[in-house]
């Protein structure tokens, strides 16, 4: 049969040929122009319910924007939104690539190919380079198949194709994500990462205690799982309890195999690179319950990366690792209260429980967001949906088990120290605290210090902080970096104004959790100004040079003994009654809170998911006006970002670091497999609250983890008393604590008490760190202690600097590096046949300087030459 049109040009067809081709040429016309015009109809259905579609996701992605809060679920619903608009177009109504009408509503033709010419294009792909493989390289590597690419990456497109495949997994991008904030926290934190090959450590008694913490767990999971929560490692012989301690429990069990493969300092260090990545992660997936991915991800940058933190970070491990668990908190609770199912319920509860493994403090301010979030939700559907209410009781006491369950060792130690009297301790301390650790007002909003490595000194100028004096002038504690930021706060109320306008009923949440948290970081009174120190002779009041202190409807909390000018009195401590955190802390179970610049950490929660809001908004613009305003933001953001301690800084900056041992001194008690205690002098019990004694070398607990030998001294968050009993109780330590501070020499009886208390307490060594006393007299107290040891049995066996010179013979004094003293330190050995056998005619035996000063008391610098002092 021919085809229409009969044959070929200038040859004419039959009559009835040419009349049975001209019907079928109507017919085909008539039939191709209904199925053109089927087509176009069926096109312009398919398009018309595409935008009804995507119309109907947008207005479902709207408006929980416009009526939304705390259970409203607008960054899922923006992540999702390509899944939403194939869900609600059924499938059938799918516009695809091929099936896309053209420019004037027509479907093109598809190309009509056999077999054989399929398999010619392939070989001629094959032999041009690329290969089947490179044809099935996913979308972002599809520039791979063209040459001269393909030939080069032919090796590679097995991974490309991996990569592409695990892109899809949602796991995949998570991990992604978490890698990248990890890498950028070793820049913020940067040369902390060269800490692990060079081994260094911050040089605070802090960091100290938390290398022996990870010590000490894993010292008790390598001996028969031993319970990590009391210690005769320290305070030796008595023993200390480590309930309310910042001990970490939960991060020295997951650091366990890396501080027994290569030591709890690299422990340490591999954990405070570590900490900002998994706080910038944990404010990603809190800020994506309400923002987009960009948003949420620089709202997570903001958060963990902030100055405020990474100090944290660098000095106070514990604090930085609780403030884990907050976002965490945040959103297993909101993620609670929209589905009211078990699974975020037993993410709450683990979260719970780990806060309170991590840090005591943490959980604390965990369970105040919790209670926030869930008690006036509770009330709210008590009165409007009991029927859900009741849904939720199941999850709600699942999760409470769940979380006593987790907590429960921690819980269980904090019990025992509460009912043997551990936990008790004078109230005027705690006052005392609470006037001091308030944050200056323009501190809070004033340009970060971190600007400062940049040459800007003149910015960061707002910024004090009057928790410790030097010099008669505020400067920067051991305590915290406690400011927003410029940039952030300056974004944050962006945040606000949007969040007003477009009627986001979370960003109200937010801006409260900011404000409520920062006036709580004031602390019990209002302070203004950049040089103000602390009262000594009237508890809670400041006075400086452009300082200025409010203390409106002022009261006063607790007695508490202060000594100015050598002179002795009890002060009532004034506070505000103004303040929130004037009641705050009067809350049973509330007082241990008594750094309240640590609100401050907070609110710096509220301050990136306001600032994520303004970032959201700046992506939803022109992509010509977006892409500029995000890149100028995120280049002043970074100014402010990270912390570079131990590096040179600004006068508030901590810049010391410290070996994680001393070989040179410490190989001895290596050698000694005896495990006998060893004492340190100056010597005290050391920490946070109801210390005793003397301030400690910030090098002891780094030894102790070296040579695994008992301390005489402690460093605790919390000295129980039942611990300063039974130290009190020897009458060695006794007479120690009082030579300490002493003008005269100890009596005969006092020596012979001393003498029959020390052969009991299997004291094999002590360390004298000379020179850590800088005030009242230090030659003299150092020599009456020398004095006193060398009575009873000690000898000093070998001599050292903590900064060896480049002599041959290191020799102490001077000026160090920075301008820090080197520091002398002594080992001595306890050998009882040493001692004296008769302690009399102590004038006799008395160091010259000693002599002079006992005969000249009001003289301070002693006269005798270097030459006749040894």
């Amino acid at each position: 049969m021919s085809s229409a049109g009969g044959g070929q040009e200038g040859k004419p067809a039959s009559s009835e040929a040419a009349q049975s081709g001209g019907t079928s040429q109507a017919d085909q016309a008539a039939v191709h122009e209904h199925s053109l015009s089927t087509t176009e109809s069926a096109a312009s259905t398919t398009e018309s319910a595409a935008s009804t579609s995507v119309a109907s996701t947008a207005t479902a992605v709207a408006s929980p924007v416009a009526t939304g809060d705390l259970d409203s679920g607008v960054g899922e619903s923006q992540g999702d939104s390509a899944t939403s608009r194939r869900e609600s177009q059924g499938g059938s109504a799918v516009v695809t690539e091929k099936s896309r009408p053209g420019k004037r509503g027509r479907v093109p033709k598809p190309r009509e190919e056999d077999a054989a010419g399929q398999g010619s294009r392939s070989g001629e792909r094959k032999r041009r380079g690329g290969g089947e493989a490179l044809t099935k390289v996913g979308r972002p590597f599809r520039f791979l198949t063209r040459p001269p690419f393909s030939v080069i990456a032919r090796p590679f497109a097995w991974t490309g194709r991996s990569f592409c495949g695990l892109w899809r997994h949602n796991w995949f991008r998570h991990v992604v994500l978490l890698l990248v904030y990890i890498a950028a926290g070793i820049g913020a934190t940067w040369p902390r990462f060269t800490y692990l090959t060079e081994g260094k450590l911050p040089r605070t008694t802090d960091v100290a205690s938390f290398v022996w913490g990870f010590w000490w767990v894993a010292h008790q999971v390598s001996h028969h799982f031993g319970n990590p929560f009391f210690t005769k490692f320290m305070a030796a012989p008595a023993g200390i309890q480590l309930g309310f301690s910042t001990l970490m429990p939960l991060a020295g069990y997951v650091m366990t195999p890396v501080t027994l493969l290569w030591g709890p300092s690299a422990s340490f260090t591999v954990l405070s690179l570590i900490a900002p990545g998994l706080l910038c992660y944990t404010m990603y997936r809190a800020a994506r319950l309400w923002l987009n991915q960009l948003a949420s991800i620089v709202a997570g940058a903001m958060f963990g990366l902030s100055s405020m933190l990474m100090w944290q970070n660098w000095y106070h491990l514990n604090i930085a690792l609780g403030i884990i668990f907050l976002p965490m908190v945040i959103e297993a609770t909101v993620r609670l209260r929209r589905t009211q199912k078990i699974a975020p319920a037993v993410y709450l509860g683990i979260t719970l429980g780990g806060a309170v493994m991590t840090s005591q403090e943490g959980a604390a301010i965990a369970l105040l967001l919790t209670a926030a979030m869930l008690v006036p939700w509770i009330v709210g559907k008590l009165f409007r949906d009991r029927e859900s209410l009741v849904k939720a009781l199941i999850p709600l006491g699942i999760g409470a088990v769940v979380a006593l369950v987790v907590a429960s060792p921690q819980l269980i130690a904090m019990a025992q120290q509460y009912l043997s009297g551990g936990a008790a301790v004078p109230p005027g301390t705690l006052a005392l605290n609470y006037t001091q650790f308030g944050v200056p007002l323009q501190t809070l909003f004033s340009p970060s210090p971190r600007i400062s490595y940049y040459g800007l000194h003149s910015l960061p100028s707002g910024y004090a902080f009057n928790a410790a004096q030097k010099g008669g002038s505020s400067v920067q504690p051991g305590e915290g970096l406690p400011g927003f930021g410029l940039i952030a706060s300056a974004l944050a109320v962006i945040g606000i104004l949007i969040g007003w306008r477009k009627k986001y009923r979370y960003a109200w949440w937010f801006a409260l959790l900011w404000l409520g948290c920062a006036v709580l970081s004031l602390g019990t009174s209002i302070v203004i100004g950049s040089r103000c120190v602390v009262n000594q002779s009237v508890a809670g009041e400041l006075y400086g040079r452009s300082c200025i202190q409010l203390i409106p409807f002022k009261s006063h909390i607790h007695w508490v003994q202060v000594v100015h000018d050598h002179v002795a009195t009890w002060e009532q401590v004034r506070v505000s009654n103004l303040m929130p955190y004037t009641w705050l802390v009067r809350i049973p179970w509330l007082a241990g809170l008594r750094e309240a610049d640590r609100f401050a950490l907070v609110g710096m929660i509220g301050v990136a998911l306001l600032a994520g809001i303004a970032v959201q908004w700046l992506s939803q613009r022109r992509r010509w006006m977006a892409v500029p305003a995000i890149i100028v933001v995120a280049a002043l953001a970074v100014v402010e970002l990270g912390w570079q301690g131990g590096t040179d800084g600004p006068n508030f900056t901590p810049t010391e670091v410290m070996p994680t041992g001393m070989p040179w001194l410490d190989a001895p008690i290596q050698a000694d497999p005896s495990h006998s205690i060893v004492l340190d002098v100056p010597w005290g019990l050391r920490g946070g609250l109801s210390l005793i004694g003397s301030g400690i070398s910030e090098r002891v607990m780094l030894l102790a983890t070296e040579d695994g030998h008992p301390r005489a001294v402690s460093y605790t968050a919390w000295v129980p008393q039942p611990t300063i009993k039974a130290v009190k109780s020897h009458a060695f330590y006794w007479y120690l604590m009082k030579m300490q501070n002493a003008t005269r020499p100890p009596t005969d009886k006092e020596l012979k008490a001393a003498a029959a208390d020390l052969k009991t307490l299997h004291i094999g060594w002590a360390i004298e760190w000379r020179n850590l006393w800088r005030q009242n007299h230090p030659e003299q107290r150092l020599n009456l202690i020398e004095g006193y040891l060398r009575d009873l049995g000690f000898k000093r066996v070998r001599e050292t600097c903590l900064v060896p010179t480049a002599k041959p013979r290191p020799v102490c004094g001077g000026v160090g590096p920075q301008g820090h003293p080197l520091e002398e330190v002594w080992l001595l050995k306890y050998v009882p046949a040493w001692a004296y056998k008769n302690p009399g005619a102590l004038e006799r035996r008395l160091h010259p300087c000693t002599w002079f000063w006992q005969h000249h008391p009001g003289v301070k610098h002693c006269p005798v030459p270097k030459s006749r002092r040894s």
